[in-house]
């Protein structure tokens, strides 16, 4: 198992350790709605561009839900909404993760990690469709703990990798490694 593999509680939980700083400009707000994402059964593919499209739109999706769950300070079981959203290993790791929080006491208490970018990225692994990277800073986020301690965040790179499953485009592995900066 990788290291710190809930890489979607990826840039979002490895930004909330440690301190650090980035300077750039935060993408367009993300929203909780649904988007639609290319239909793999039509006549014609998607196109590279159609499948980095929806799967930004995925990832934007996954962020509203990480949030959520940081604020509530964890979960014994993911929402229903995850299980449009992510898959197999990572969506155990995801869910872990909270069981994690909720077990330990942590919470989120903001400001929320800021989406600086997300691009596409090139390489694949065994069953990707499509695959992302993301920078989120993290670095103005406190974490509390139950015995009053708080940490800052620091930012983080995520390498998603998405694969349709079920007509529907989820992410089902993941990678980050935290960074000076985004």
């Amino acid at each position: 198992m990788k290291a710190f593999r809930v890489a979607i509680v990826f840039a979002l939980v490895a930004s909330l350790v440690g301190a650090a700083g980035c300077s750039s400009s935060p993408t367009k707000p993300v929203s909780d709605t649904p988007a639609s994402s290319p239909n793999p059964t039509v006549s014609t593919p998607p196109s590279q561009k159609e499948l980095q499209e929806a799967a930004t739109a995925v990832y934007r999706r996954i962020y509203v839900q990480e949030l959520k769950l940081q604020h509530a300070g964890g979960a014994d079981e993911l929402p229903p909404a995850w299980t449009e959203l992510v898959t197999g290993q990572l969506a155990t790791d995801i869910a872990n993760a909270f069981r994690a929080w909720k077990r330990n006491g942590t919470v989120s208490l903001g400001p929320d990690p800021v989406v600086v970018w997300i691009r596409p990225f090139d390489k694949t692994v065994q069953g990707s469709v499509v695959s992302l990277r993301v920078c989120t800073d993290g670095s103005e986020t406190r974490l509390q703990r139950p015995d009053g301690t708080s940490e800052r965040g620091r930012p983080a790179i995520s390498y998603s990798y998405l694969k349709y499953l079920d007509g529907t485009l989820k992410a089902f592995d993941s990678d980050d490694k935290l960074v000076s900066r985004c």
